[in-house]
C-alpha cells in the first residue's frame, strides 16, 4: 500500500510516531484486508477478532507479535485522544494473549513431510492431474524460499527435478522429494483433469502453451491476485491456517536446522534474503538504514528459529 493511500488519521498518525515508521506501515498493511472485511477500522476490532488476526499473520516471532500488540495499543490511545471512536483497551488489545508454541505449530510446519499432510487435506489429491497440483506446487516453492510473486514468474526449465533444485535469477533453491510429484504435474502436463459437477464425469481440459510454470486452461500465465484469491477461498473453506508466508519462513527454519543438527551454526542469512520484500537489488546497498534493516531481519529470523525449534524440536 502507498504510503500516500493511508487514511487521512492513520497519515498523520504515522507522521507523528516515534520509533520505527517501517513496523507501523507493515501493521496498517497487513490489517488492511481484515479492516475492509470487516468494514470498519483497527481502532474498533475486538480482543477476538485481534487475536484472530494476530494468530494468523503474527503468529512466527513472538518478538513481532508484541511489538504489533504494542503499536495496535499506541495507535488506539492515540486515536481516543483524537476524538475517533475506539474500544477500550480491556475489550480490544488488552484481552489479547500471545502464547507462542501453539500459535507456531498452528501456523507454520515442521518439515516437507509436515506440509505435504496439510496441502493434502486442503487440496486433495486426485488419480488424475489437476489444477490442486499448481496449488501445492505454489506452497513448495513457498517452502524453498521464493516470494509469491517471484514463484508465478518462474519457467518451466527453473525447476529442475533431477537436481532437486529450482533457480531463480541469481539463486538455487532447494526442492524436496515431497513436492516432486506436484511440481512434475505442474511444469509437464499439458491438460488437467476436471470432474463435471452434475454428472461427475472427468472432462481433460488443454492448458495453454506457454514457457511458464504456472499456466492456467484459459490464461497463459496466473495473476498473483486472483491466484492468492483462490486459494484463500479453498484454504479459508477447509479452516486450515495456510499461509504462503508462514510455509516460507518454515522452509528457512527447516534448513537453519538441518545445518545445525550437521554440525554448523544456523545461518540466518537466508532468512534475510527471502524476507527482504520484493526489492532484493535494495540488500546490496551498504548505507546505514540498509544494515539496520538486514540487522532487525537477522535478529527476528534467529528468534523465531529459536522458538520454531522449541515449538517442533524439543530435543
Amino acid at each position: 500500500m502507498a504510503y500516500e493511500n493511508y487514511p487521512a488519521h492513520k497519515l498523520t498518525y504515522l507522521r507523528n510516531v516515534t520509533g520505527s515508521q517501517e513496523r507501523v506501515r507493515y501493521l496498517f498493511d497487513t490489517f488492511l484486508p481484515y479492516e475492509k472485511k470487516m468494514y470498519k477500522d483497527l481502532c474498533l476490532f475486538t480482543a477476538e477478532e485481534l487475536q484472530a488476526v494476530l494468530d494468523r499473520e503474527f503468529c512466527s516471532v513472538r518478538h513481532t507479535a508484541t511489538h504489533a500488540a504494542s503499536i495496535i495499543r499506541s495507535y488506539n490511545r492515540w486515536c481516543r485522544h483524537k476524538g475517533h471512536m475506539t474500544v477500550s483497551d480491556e475489550m480490544g488489545i488488552g484481552g489479547v494473549k500471545i502464547d507462542r508454541k501453539d500459535k507456531i505449530r498452528a501456523g507454520q510446519y515442521s518439515s516437507p513431510y509436515h506440509l505435504q499432510l496439510e496441502l493434502e487435506t486442503v487440496f486433495l489429491p486426485e488419480a488424475e492431474p489437476s489444477r490442486n497440483a499448481l496449488y501445492r506446487s505454489f506452497f513448495w516453492l513457498a517452502f524453498a524460499g521464493l516470494q509469491d510473486a517471484d514463484a508465478l514468474m518462474l519457467k518451466r526449465e527453473d525447476v529442475d527435478l533431477r537436481n532437486m533444485i529450482v533457480r531463480y535469477r541469481e539463486r538455487e533453491c532447494p526442492l524436496y522429494r515431497e513436492g516432486v510429484k506436484d511440481l512434475a504435474a505442474a511444469r509437464d502436463e499439458t491438460a488437467f483433469a476436471v470432474r463435471h459437477g452434475r454428472s461427475g464425469k472427468t472432462m481433460w481440459i488443454d492448458r495453454m502453451s506457454s514457457d511458464l510454470l504456472f499456466r492456467g486452461t484459459r490464461e497463459e500465465g496466473m495473476g498473483l491476485k486472483s491466484f492468492r484469491s483462490n486459494i484463500s477461498n479453498r484454504v479459508g473453506s477447509t479452516g486450515s491456517a495456510l499461509s504462503y508466508h508462514q510455509v516460507m519462513l518454515s522452509g528457512v527454519y527447516y534448513r537453519m536446522y538441518l545445518r545445525e543438527r550437521a554440525g554448523f551454526p544456523p545461518d540466518t542469512e537466508e532468512g534475510v534474503l527471502v524476507m527482504w520484500g520484493p526489492d532484493p537489488e535494495e540488500q546490496k546497498r551498504n548505507d546505514t538504514p540498509i544494515q539496520r534493516k538486514r540487522g532487525r531481519i537477522r535478529r527476528e529470523i534467529a528468534a523465531g528459529y529459536d522458538q520454531w525449534k522449541e515449538a517442533f524440536r524439543p530435543d
